[in-house]
Order: C-alpha cells, then sequence, then structure tokens
C-alpha cells in the first residue's frame, strides 16, 4: 500500500481491480493511484512502470523479460494468479512485416483444418 500504482481503467467505466491471490485466499488492494491510463495503454502503463513512476498490475507472463532484465522487481510474487495474460493481436494497429507474414499464414491455413 506504501506504493504509487499506476491503474488501468475500463473505457468508460471502472478501474480494474487489484485482487491478489494465494493459495484460495483473495484480497481486494486499493493502492494510491499515481497514474491512471485506459485498457488500450497498456504498454503505456508498462513504459511508466520501468521509468519509476509506479507499480502495475498485470499478467506475469508480460513482466518476464523484464524481471529478466533487471528493469522490474516482483511485488507479492506469491500472491499472482497462475494464468496467463492473453497473447493478443489488434488488426486496426501497425504490424510489422514479420507479424504480418505469419497472420497471412494462420488465416490461409485457418480452413484446411
Amino acid at each position: 500500500m506504501a506504493h504509487d500504482a499506476i491503474r488501468y481503467r475500463l473505457e468508460g467505466g471502472p478501474l480494474l481491480p487489484w485482487d491478489p491471490r494465494n493459495e484460495g485466499r483473495s484480497l481486494r488492494v486499493e493502492p494510491a493511484n499515481a497514474l491512471t491510463l485506459s485498457v488500450s495503454a497498456l504498454d503505456t502503463g508498462l513504459r511508466y512502470a520501468r521509468a519509476g513512476i509506479g507499480i502495475i498490475c498485470t499478467f506475469r507472463n508480460w513482466l518476464e523479460e523484464d524481471f529478466a532484465a533487471g528493469r522490474l522487481l516482483p511485488v507479492l510474487p506469491d500472491w499472482w494468479p497462475s494464468m496467463e495474460g492473453p497473447h493478443l493481436y489488434y488488426p486496426s494497429r501497425f504490424a510489422p512485416p514479420p507479424l504480418r507474414a505469419f497472420i497471412e499464414v494462420c488465416q490461409s491455413t485457418a480452413g484446411t483444418r
């Protein structure tokens, strides 16, 4: 509770909850907000966390590279949910050529199974 938090808000709605879980127990955490962002700015929140603006609550698999490189430190790792975060592709955003090629291969083989 002594940390400043970078929080995400649903479009026109509430802040995403921070509900850490451990061995069947859960807590509702309401940290002090240093910054509130739209859920569409997930990457921005991560950049602010790397810059030391505050802590974030997100999926562990999205943070592994930062932990390995020492850019971020885990907070309460025993209380993180075991599920991995989604792996997303936004068709309305710029896709680099390798990603675009991968998407086209997936689309072309989707109907062949």
